[in-house]
C-alpha cells in the first residue's frame, strides 16, 4: 500500500542519514604517530566563525563541510563550494563583499612535533594568490576545555591560513603502549644410574 511504502522510505531514510552520521563521526578520529588518539566528533556538523580585527571573519567547519556551503564571489563569479572546509568573508561594514573557500572538507590530520594534531583543507580557491597556489587552511588543534576558543594565528605563506584552536576535543582520548617479554625456559634433565 502507500501508507507503507512510504513508512518504509522514511525507514531507509533514516537508516541512511544514521549510517552518514556514523560515517562523519568515524571519519572524525584520529590516531598519532605515538598511539594517541583523538576524537573530534562533537566538533563536526556545525559551523563556527571567528574574525579578525577589522576586515574578515571566516567560517569553519570540522572534518565536514560548511553547513550551507561557501558562496565565492571571487573576480565577479559567484559560486557555491559545498564542500569547502573553511571560508573567508569580508565583515559587512568593508566594501565591496569578497568571500573564498579556503580548501575542501574532509581535510587531512597530522601529528606535530609537540603532542598536538593538525587538520589541513587544500584545494581552495587559487585566483587572487599571487602564487596561483590553491588556498589551504591549517587548524592546529591544542588541547583546552569546552569548545574552546579559535584564533586567527597569521596567512603566513600568502593563502595559508593558520589557526589555533584550544579545546577539549584535542585532548588525547588514549595512549596506546605496546611491550613485548620475552621469557626464557631451561629444562634440565637428571639421570641416575644405580648398580648393585
Amino acid at each position: 500500500t502507500g501508507a507503507a511504502s512510504m513508512a518504509r522510505t522514511v525507514l531507509v531514510a533514516a537508516l541512511a542519514s544514521l549510517l552518514v552520521s556514523d560515517r562523519a563521526h568515524a571519519a572524525c578520529t584520529y590516531t598519532s604517530s605515538t598511539g594517541q588518539t583523538y576524537d573530534l566528533s562533537g566538533l563536526s556538523n556545525q559551523n563556527f566563525v571567528v574574525s579578525d580585527a577589522n576586515t574578515f571573519q571566516y567560517t569553519i567547519a570540522v572534518c565536514s563541510p560548511i553547513v550551507g556551503g561557501c558562496n565565492t564571489n571571487l573576480k565577479g563569479s559567484n559560486i557555491m563550494v559545498a564542500n569547502a572546509g573553511a571560508c573567508q568573508s569580508t565583515l559587512s561594514k568593508v566594501s565591496p563583499y569578497f568571500c573564498a573557500d579556503l580548501g575542501n572538507s574532509p581535510g587531512v590530520f597530522s601529528s606535530n612535533n609537540d603532542g598536538s594534531i593538525s587538520l589541513t583543507y587544500t584545494g581552495g580557491a587559487n585566483n587572487i594568490c599571487s602564487t596561483a597556489a590553491d588556498r589551504r587552511t591549517i587548524i592546529k588543534f591544542v588541547c583546552g576545555t569546552g569548545v574552546g576558543t579559535i584564533t586567527l594565528i597569521n596567512e603566513s605563506p600568502q593563502c595559508t591560513y593558520n589557526f589555533q584552536w584550544t579545546t577539549s576535543y584535542a585532548c588525547p582520548l588514549t595512549t596506546t603502549t605496546t611491550t613485548t617479554k620475552t621469557t626464557t625456559t631451561t629444562t634440565m634433565t637428571t639421570t641416575t644410574t644405580t648398580t648393585t
